[in-house]
């Protein structure tokens, strides 16, 4: 089946690849990093063949889909060559899940295309997420090392001016040089 390029990458949610040749997105789960997901998309072969991959390992979380906590794959594999120095591309494999499907069937590529574009919209959150998280636990922690500098500094000046509420009745005299010079201003 052939498309042309621009629809293409609109029906995956790309439209942004014509100018960075490539994007990609991942996340790994810290806690557990068997859980994790990439979605990639290239253009290779100077441009002649698009390349776009997904997979995502993750637990159930919807008991509609089966049971909670198992461990789940998903997959998307969609391939495209250019035909000639148009910009049309002819589809050359469809597959996910698994299962490769007839790249002629257009029913199959708009499915195919929408799982992309879901998935890797899905992935995307949790690596944005991820990212968020990792800069609030860095900001906390930086306000929390302000929080015990302040906490130290006004310790410090409590004992100094518990010190110096000690020293009472010291007098320093003031008594001029009489060798010292005289400053005219």
């Amino acid at each position: 089946m052939d498309y042309d390029i621009n629809d293409l990458l609109f029906k995956l949610g790309l439209n942004e690849l014509k100018e960075k040749k490539e994007l990609r997105w991942y996340y790994i789960d810290a806690t557990e990093p068997e859980i994790s997901g990439c979605a990639h998309a290239r253009f290779a072969n100077d441009g002649r063949n698009l390349i776009v991959e997904l997979n995502h390992h993750f637990k159930n979380t919807d008991e509609f889909e089966g049971e909670i906590g198992e461990a789940c794959d998903e997959t998307v594999v969609l391939h495209a060559r250019r035909i000639g120095d148009s910009q049309l591309f002819r589809i050359s494999k469809v597959a996910f899940d698994g299962c490769e499907y007839d790249a002629e069937d257009a029913g199959m590529i708009e499915l195919c295309c929408g799982m992309f574009y879901a998935r890797a919209l899905k992935i995307n959150e949790i690596m944005i997420g991820q990212r968020y998280q990792t800069a609030i636990s860095e900001f906390e922690s930086a306000e929390e090392k302000v929080r015990k500098k302040q906490e130290a500094r006004r310790r410090m000046i409590a004992k100094t001016v518990k010190a110096a509420d000690n020293v009472v009745g010291v007098i320093v005299p003031f008594r001029p040089r009489s060798d010292a010079p005289l400053q005219r201003i």
